[in-house]
């Protein structure tokens, strides 16, 4: 089961809001916390989301190493987090898409922040799960390390998934802007805001 967790229910900031709830899969090794705070950090992560507009109630679910994971179990039965432990980043990332798609079947229309590194040979199955999910009618957000990470998806993914860097998930701040390449080159912003993603437009 996830824990459900409401963001609240008024927005003082003008965006569109999206009462649906959002499901979290985050690889707790490719990602790990500082000082293993997960308290802040799934404060942080409702707090990144509200600031967009997402005001349904968000679930976590956590995928950890079979032994190296097991001192977060007490930290997660505290905060009711689910932690699921395996043997391997291929067994992590199948279980993850594995689950995230059974979830797509319960909750159409739902949206699943899916916090991972991608593996070469499971590329593919990736993006095929991605479309399958945005079939089913589900917003998928991607957290990912930094920018390498994200353009190893392909473009289709890349413009209609919005975009996390982990350090701003961390920080509880938004998502990193979607532009245009018109928008890119009209961009006068100061040199210390923060970076956008840049996506052709045909």
């Amino acid at each position: 089961q996830f824990c459900r967790v409401s963001v609240g229910d008024t927005m003082d900031i003008e965006k569109k809001t999206v009462a649906t709830d959002t499901f979290v899969f985050w690889d707790m090794v490719d990602f790990p916390l500082p000082k293993d705070e997960i308290d802040s950090f799934c404060r942080n992560v409702k707090s990144s989301l509200r600031k967009e507009g997402y005001i349904g109630q968000v679930s976590f679910r956590a995928f950890g190493h079979r032994v190296h994971s097991s001192p977060m179990t007490v930290e997660s039965v505290r905060t009711g987090m689910l932690l699921e432990r395996l043997s391997s980043r291929f067994a992590r990332l199948n279980y993850i898409l594995v689950t995230m798609i059974a979830y797509a079947t319960l909750y159409p229309q739902s949206n699943f922040m899916l916090i991972i590194k991608g593996m070469a040979e499971e590329d593919v199955k990736v993006v095929r799960i991605i479309k399958e999910m945005q079939k089913k009618g589900c917003n998928v957000l991607l957290g990912v390390a930094d920018f390498d990470d994200y353009f190893e998806y392909p473009l289709e993914v890349q413009s209609s998934c919005t975009l996390w860097l982990w350090e701003d998930l961390l920080k509880g701040q938004g998502p990193v802007p979607f532009v245009s390449d018109d928008e890119d080159e009209d961009d006068t912003s100061d040199e210390g805001s923060s970076p956008k993603r840049r996506i052709n437009i045909n």
